[in-house]
């Protein structure tokens, strides 16, 4: 890591370095509460200093993009302003909802409110919209001694996870000459 940065009341961890000689920007945050439409601007301009650098924006942002699909109840958006901040964050860094891309249509919420009693999802993880390919597994995970669930992405990093090709021994390659098989060791399967 090149640069390590959090703040004071524990709102956001900012990691930036190299991985297998690619930037790397890895940021975690927790949205405030209230709407405040001057976090998520200020997050933008942490994520924005490497602007060659791959970035992967986790956490609970206490907002939701897309109501109708992200909340169980319909309700009018209780923080426009910092829904509008992050969304404006969001496309200005061309990121990407892994889920909800993965999941159009899909309804899974992230986040139980006692006080409301609601589902939200909350919880989401971004990432450069060049890296989505890479990523093979996005999903919710069941909450556990706290009203949040937590959000999993894996992904397939480095050289040899880009445009790799699979390969595959052409059948033919196991007939000899007269277009018999050739006999094939044990746990080896040809299709």
């Amino acid at each position: 890591m090149t640069y390590v940065e959090s703040d004071v009341q524990g709102r956001y961890t900012l990691l930036q370095g190299t991985l297998d000689g690619k930037e790397i920007t890895i940021m975690n945050s927790y949205g405030p509460n209230m709407d405040d439409e001057t976090f998520y601007p200020h997050m933008q301009e942490l994520l924005a200093i490497d602007s060659a650098s791959t970035i992967i924006w986790a956490g609970g942002y206490n907002c939701v993009l897309d109501g109708p699909m992200d909340r169980d109840a319909v309700k009018h958006n209780t923080k426009p302003r910092m829904t509008r901040s992050l969304g404006e964050a969001v496309q200005d860094l061309a990121l990407c909802d892994i889920w909800r891309q993965r999941h159009p249509d899909r309804r899974d919420y992230t986040c139980f409110s006692p006080t409301h009693n609601t589902y939200s999802r909350l919880d989401r993880i971004y990432t450069s919209e060049h890296i989505t390919e890479q990523i093979t597994v996005s999903q919710h995970l069941a909450r556990y001694l706290s009203n949040h669930a937590p959000v999993l992405v894996d992904m397939q990093w480095g050289p040899s996870a880009v445009n790799k090709a699979l390969w595959r021994l052409a059948p033919e390659i196991l007939l000899d000459s007269v277009g018999r098989d050739i006999r094939v060791p044990h746990g080896i399967h040809v299709s």
